[in-house]
C-alpha cells in the first residue's frame, strides 16, 4: 500500500477529476481512475460494461500509469462500472480483495466498493464519523501536502475498514481450505454495505471503534454470509454460528482498527498497516478453535 509522500501536481490532479468520456461510443477520449488502500500498483482494473462484477475478455483493462502512482487510464473512456479484480501490490505487500466503485468514481478504494454494493455515502461518512458531506468517490486519501497526508482521517478509516474487511474474508476463508478469499471478501463487503445501509451505525466513536456496533456488524454480516448454502455457511455453522464467530473475532479487531486511528502521522501508520494486514493471528486462532 504505498503512499508514498508525495505531492501531485495540480494540472495532473485535475485530469484525475476530469469527466469520463463515452464509453462504448467510439470516443478516443481517455478516463482516468486512482486505485487506493494506499496507492496500489501492479493491479489489474477493469470497466465491467457487462455488470456482472467479472472480469471478462472483451471487457477493456486500464493501463497503469508511469507518471502517478496508482493511477489507471482507460482508453476509451469508461462510463461503466469499475473493478480492481486482480493484482497489485501496496506497501510492499499482496493486495488481498476486490475493490469496485460505481460508474464515474475518481477513486477506488475500500469505501468506493461499499457504495458500489449498495450503502449511501452519507451512511458509510455516518458510519466512521467522516466529516459531513465527505465526497468518497472523488476524495484521494492518499493525497499529500508535502509530507503530510491532507485527508488523514479518511486515509486511516479507509484502511481500517481494509482490514476489517480482509481480517474477516481470511478468516472465513480460512475455515474452508479450497476457498478462494477474494469472494469470500465481495461476500463480506457486501454484507457491510447492506448492514450499515439498513441500520445507519456509528462505527467509530470518538478516537476509537465501538467494538459493541463492530460485533452487530459482524454478527450480521456472517448472519447473511450463512444463510446462502456453501461451504462457507457451513463453515460458520461449525465454528459454533454467527454470534459466537463475531463474539471471537469483534475484540481483536477492535484493537486492531484503533491502531490505525491513533497513527499520529504518515510514516506511523504505514508500520501500522504493514504489521496488521500481514497480521494472521485472528484467522489463525479462530481455525485452531
Amino acid at each position: 500500500m504505498e503512499f508514498k509522500l508525495r505531492l501531485i501536481p495540480a494540472a495532473i490532479a485535475a485530469m484525475m477529476l476530469a469527466a469520463c468520456g463515452g464509453s462504448g461510443s467510439g470516443s478516443t477520449e481517455s478516463s482516468k481512475v486512482l486505485a487506493v488502500d494506499g496507492y496500489l500498483t501492479g493491479s489489474k482494473v477493469t470497466c465491467d460494461t457487462n455488470s456482472d462484477w467479472m472480469a471478462s475478455a472483451d471487457e477493456t483493462q486500464a493501463v497503469e500509469s508511469i507518471a502517478v502512482l496508482g493511477e489507471y487510464v482507460f482508453t476509451p473512456a469508461c462510463t461503466d462500472r469499475l473493478m480492481l479484480t486482480s493484482g497489485g501490490t501496496d506497501t510492499g505487500l499482496n493486495f488481498v480483495g476486490v475493490i469496485r466503485g460505481p460508474a464515474g468514481a475518481k477513486v477506488l478504494s475500500p469505501l468506493t466498493t461499499l457504495v458500489a454494493d449498495g450503502a449511501s455515502e452519507a451512511n458509510i461518512v455516518r458510519a466512521l464519523s467522516l466529516v459531513a458531506g465527505t465526497q468518497l468517490l472523488e476524495t484521494n486519501p492518499a493525497a499529500v501536502d508535502g509530507s503530510a497526508l491532507v485527508h488523514p482521517d479518511l486515509m486511516k478509516k479507509t484502511l481500517a475498514v481494509q482490514q476489517l474487511l480482509q481480517k474477516v474474508a481470511e478468516t472465513l476463508a480460512g475455515l474452508v481450505p479450497t476457498t478462494d478469499v477474494n469472494p469470500v471478501y465481495s461476500e463480506v463487503a457486501a454484507a457491510y454495505a447492506k448492514y450499515i445501509n439498513d441500520y445507519s451505525p456509528v462505527l467509530v466513536s470518538g478516537a476509537a471503534f465501538d467494538e459493541a456496533q463492530i460485533n452487530a456488524l459482524l454478527e450480521a454480516a456472517l448472519v447473511q454470509i450463512a444463510a446462502n448454502p456453501s461451504d462457507v455457511a457451513t463453515a460458520i455453522s461449525g465454528a459454533g454460528g454467527a454470534t459466537n464467530l463475531a463474539g471471537v473475532m469483534s475484540p481483536a479487531l477492535k484493537s486492531q482498527l484503533d491502531a490505525y486511528l491513533a497513527a499520529p502521522d504518515a510514516n506511523a501508520l504505514k508500520a501500522v498497516t504493514q504489521d496488521y494486514q500481514a497480521d494472521k493471528n485472528i484467522a489463525t486462532t479462530v481455525k485452531q478453535a
